[in-house]
């Protein structure tokens, strides 16, 4: 009867999608400069407390209010106040990417603040914990502070969630070799044993400058690229999702100092700036990286923009990418990130930070908040779709596109209704074919799986009465049976008839004509005789005679047992507590005829048994 049914029904509709969630709303950086994007395009603000020259991280909550910021060394709640128990964390405020905030998964107040020392320090790549439950829901640094997760590391950090949504990649990597180490945090916390991957470059250790230059990952997740500064290359690699690997190196860069870079939104290019020493001047570059072929991504550069300065990039929730034109009053903004060449229309003084200064950095974000999110497409899975009445189903939301809002409807079970993304118990009580719809959405848009007759709801099989005749026992009729002996089933016991083969607890499970199953009572079979049924439903004796200990089954809750004699003294008084089986010693009672007397509230049941 169990039928693992799968149900995906997938529509056609107009493509449309959004940006980022509110996470990365909210910006600090450079010399007191911000900026807001709550509404959409970005707003410069003047609020923000870091003063810094390179890497930052800020984070909000999924609607975009605003939980903290920080340069790696000093942690700003929301109205802009140094956190108590921050001020010394490991960053640095002269590394490329001081600091990255990431969620722990499974919680909305604890956050990891992953930070790496300067020039490849000897304090490494750590984390901190931030608990926003601590000074009154403002937040604060915990005790798990500056906690050693690598001690050699370059000055690249980034992290990506996984396509089930259960945790994410943090990923840096390792001074003097080539090594990447993917380090998983999920709902249990940071795993420190990493996934290393050797693969590209050797970051070499002759110059300290080999650790500048910004890692990202794409927003889909599927491609890494970092730029190694004075080596003078860009490399780009694949990402392994599932299980954390590095690989397909590929080598871009003509020996320039590179340090910037970004993937558009829909992962098709990236960008890059870096500085040509011989012409003193910074450029900003796109390569189209859709074809996967290395040649055929080298040869597709394409010089966007020269200026002055140019430092670090960074996808905006918007789909722009934002250009840290180096201790300036401005921002740099490719409109259309996804489009080729000079298409993707670069300005070049684009956003006014009104009176504040950028430096060399802008804020770092878990790069899955900037993928794409498209008009949801739903899907779901019963785990059984015939089932018989009195039972329940588990039915699991299998939608695509990252919806955040689900409406079940279940006619004619209990509930009939959910908004739960995977309902618990759902229950059919009545035989029957029933429906069940599924309306999932997100911000873009929503979706409806509708699936008529999904749930087959077959009548329920009877309860089977066994009678006993001897030591022959006679089940009502159903289509099969099964007979069980001490919780086991008995071999080849398949028949409406079973004859009793020794001492133990007995029922029959039967099957009718849907499919249905339903378990009988037990009977116990002592070893010198049988307690009988009772029609009653009253308390049974067994074994009959007794030699030691008398054992009494029952089905009620509290309950008294009294035995008397043949005289009617009460030789044995006590209570029974729960359903069960209530073992009394006998062994020392003369061999006879004795009777049980056993009460439960305004019930009574007289029983007799032979003591020898």
């Amino acid at each position: 009867m169990r039928k693992l049914f799968l149900s995906l029904v997938l529509f056609t509709a107009i493509y449309s999608t959004a940006f980022a969630q509110g996470q990365a709303n909210h910006w600090y950086f450079g010399q007191n400069a911000g900026l807001d994007f709550t509404n959409g395009a970005p707003v410069a603000v003047t609020n923000g407390a870091l003063s810094t020259s390179e890497g930052c991280s800020a984070i909000s909550t999924a609607g975009g209010q605003l939980l903290f910021y920080t340069d790696g060394v000093t942690v700003y709640d929301n109205t802009h106040q140094a956190m108590p128990n921050s001020g010394d964390l490991d960053g640095n405020v002269s590394t490329t990417q001081s600091a990255l905030i990431v969620p722990r998964p499974g919680s909305s107040t604890l956050f990891y603040i992953f930070t790496l020392d300067a020039d490849g320090g000897p304090l490494g790549f750590r984390y901190s914990m931030v608990d926003m439950t601590l000074q009154n829901n403002h937040g604060d640094v915990t005790g798990q502070k500056n906690i050693l997760i690598c001690d050699s590391a370059t000055e690249k950090v980034s992290a990506v969630k996984t396509a089930d949504g259960s945790s994410y990649w943090i990923m840096m990597h390792q001074w003097g070799t080539n090594a990447f180490r993917a380090y998983r945090l999920s709902a249990a916390g940071l795993d420190t044993v990493p996934v290393i991957s050797h693969t590209g470059s050797v970051h070499n250790t002759s110059l300290i400058q080999n650790t500048y230059g910004q890692m990202k990952f794409s927003p889909g997740g599927e491609r890494l690229a970092l730029a190694v500064d004075y080596q003078g290359i860009v490399e780009l690699f694949h990402f392994n999702d599932t299980t954390g690997a590095v690989s397909n190196s590929i080598t871009l860069g003509n020996g320039d100092r590179y340090y910037g870079l970004e993937f558009s939104q829909d992962n098709s290019k990236l960008y890059v700036t870096h500085y040509n020493l011989t012409w003193d001047t910074y450029y900003l570059d796109q390569y189209d990286i859709s074809s996967g072929n290395a040649a055929t991504i080298a040869a597709s550069i394409s010089n966007i923009a020269s200026a002055d300065y140019y430092r670090a990039l960074q996808l905006g929730p918007d789909g722009k990418i934002y250009v840290d034109k180096a201790f300036s009053g401005f921002l740099g903004q490719i409109i259309s990130p996804d489009s080729l060449g000079t298409s993707c229309n670069y300005l070049e003084n684009a956003i006014d930070l009104t009176g504040m200064s950028s430096a060399l950095g802008l804020p770092g974000f878990v790069q899955t908040w900037f993928k794409k999110r498209s008009h949801p497409t739903a899907a779901l899975m019963a785990n059984d779709t015939g089932t018989c009445a009195h039972t329940c189903l588990y039915f699991s939301d299998l939608s695509l596109n990252d919806p955040t809002q689900w409406h079940w409807s279940f006619p004619g079970a209990s509930p009939d209704t959910s908004s739960q993304q995977n309902p618990g118990a759902v229950c059919y009580d009545t035989p029957g074919d029933y429906a069940v719809t599924l309306i999932c959405s997100n911000s873009i848009g929503a979706d409806t799986v509708a699936l008529p007759d999904y749930i087959h709801v077959g009548p329920a099989a009877p309860q089977p009465v066994i009678t006993q005749f001897g030591n022959v026992l006679n089940c009502s009729a159903a289509s099969s049976y099964q007979w069980y002996l001490d919780s086991l089933p008995i071999p080849g016991a398949t028949n409406q008839v079973y004859a009793l083969q020794g001492p133990g607890a007995y029922w029959v499970v039967v099957t009718n004509a849907n499919g249905c199953t339903a378990t009988s009572d037990t009977l116990y079979f002592g070893e010198s005789g049988i307690a009988p049924v009772t029609a009653d439903n009253g308390p049974r004796l067994f074994p009959v005679p007794a030699t030691n200990v008398l054992f009494i089954y029952w089905s009620g809750h509290s309950a008294t047992v009294r035995i008397s004699d043949e005289l009617g003294r009460v030789l044995r008084e006590c209570p029974a507590t729960a359903a069960g089986n209530r073992s009394v010693y006998v062994g020392d009672l003369t061999d006879g005829l004795y009777f049980v007397h056993f009460a439960e509230g305004n019930k009574a049941w007289d029983r007799s048994f032979v003591k020898q």
